[in-house]
């Protein structure tokens, strides 16, 4: 019996290239687009954090990168961290501004003598990054 409310997951043209730019700067990723009901295309773990990212392209009209309702829906229900992205700039973007926060996470941490565990990559030098920054 085939499953009429499956519909296949499109993926934006640009999702390959973003996917690059992420693990260009030393991010993991996890392409989900497939799991559906309005559920992000990637997860990507900068340093030791996890967020679900949706990609659109950017070279189409605002009008066509707007989320579907089932993304909506998804995006005001999950309480995890998420963003979109739509070109290579907002990737750098998001990367910084997540290195920072997960500096400021760290510092916070030793001020208060708060014993973080970490994977072993936090302490990775990430030096593409570093170019860019």
């Amino acid at each position: 019996m085939v499953n009429r409310e499956y519909r296949a997951s499109r993926v934006d043209k640009n999702q390959s290239s973003l996917v690059a730019a992420f693990r260009e700067f030393g991010c993991q990723v996890q392409d989900t687009h497939e799991i559906g009901k309005g559920c992000f295309d990637l997860i990507v773990a900068i340093d030791f954090l996890n967020i679900f990212i949706e990609v659109k392209d950017g070279r189409k009209p605002p009008s066509a990168r707007r989320l579907t309702p089932d993304q909506k829906m998804w995006n005001n229900t999950w309480t995890g961290l998420r963003a979109v992205v739509t070109n290579y700039d907002e990737v750098i973007d998001l990367v910084k501004e997540t290195r920072e926060l997960v500096q400021f996470l760290r510092g916070q941490a030793a001020r208060y003598n708060v014993d973080i565990q970490v994977v072993g990559c936090l302490e990775q030098q990430y030096e593409p990054v570093r170019n860019y920054l």
